[in-house]
Parts: structure tokens; sequence; C-alpha cells
């Protein structure tokens, strides 16, 4: 999980920052670009805390919360696309609070819910307990790429 937290925010963020003050103009509320970025990085931060936050609770409802279930089929699935809900709701609470900028803040806003959502996802799909850990959408390649790492 560590590896992910540190793949998002000096890799995808790192990334992300550059785009939004190339193509971010006409901050809103007597703001210098420079400070909005600053605000939108703190956000950004928080978008990614939040989806490892929410990995941290998956993890622990996987290990020692749901019950095994031998039909063959990942019906834990819909707890784990319930589990999203909190990394979408502070990524909102960013898109709220962060000043308006006038040009490109649509990529700014979807920056946020990527990061938000990605860092759940890449983080469940990865590291979820073996109970679980076909429930994400999409895990094969994420599970095939950490079943490889020396821990």
């Amino acid at each position: 999980m560590v590896l992910v937290g540190l793949f998002m925010e000096f890799g995808v963020k790192a990334v992300q920052t550059a785009a939004i003050t190339t193509w971010v103009s006409g901050v809103e509320g007597g703001l210098t670009l420079d400070a909005w970025a600053k605000q939108w990085s703190a956000w950004a931060t928080y978008a990614i805390l939040a989806g490892l936050g929410t990995f941290l609770f998956w993890y622990v409802a996987g290990q020692y919360i749901l019950q095994p279930d031998f039909s063959g089929t990942s019906s834990k699935r819909p707890v784990w696309i319930l589990f999203i809900v909190g990394p979408v709701i502070i990524a909102e609470i960013g898109v709220i609070l962060l000043p308006a900028a006038q040009s490109f803040e649509w990529m700014a806003y979807a920056f946020l819910f990527f990061n938000a959502v990605f860092s759940y996802w890449l983080a469940s799909a990865m590291f979820s307990p073996s109970l679980v850990k076909t429930a994400p959408i999409g895990y094969e390649w994420p599970r095939r790429l950490s079943d490889g790492l020396p821990l």
C-alpha cells in the first residue's frame, strides 16, 4: 500500500501538476496560479489518502468481517463498489472548496476524482486479502504484478 501511495503522490500527481500549471489559467478569488496550484495539490493528496484509507477499511472488512462464499463468483464486489463512495465524497468536497479557474478547471476536478478512485482501486486490486482478491474490477494484471513483489 505504501508503494501505491508513493506512486500516486510522486508519479501520477507530479504529471498532473505539470499539466495543470500548463493549462489552467485565470484563477478566480484573487489567487495567483501558484497559490491555486498549491491548494489543488493539497486536495489531490487528500484524495489519494482517502483512497488509501478506504482501502484499509476494505482490507479489514475482507480479512476479518466478510464471510467466505464458495459459490465461485465474487459476491463481495458490491461491497467493494460501495466503498468507492468514501474517496468520491472527499474528491467532491475538494471540487466544492477549490476556487474556480477560468480555463481547464474540469481537468483539475477530473484529476481529483481520478486520484481518489484510482488509488483505492490500485491498492485493493494489488493487496486485497485472499478471500476478496477477486472483488475489485480488473484485478487480474495488478494482482499478477503484486504477487511478484518481494515483501
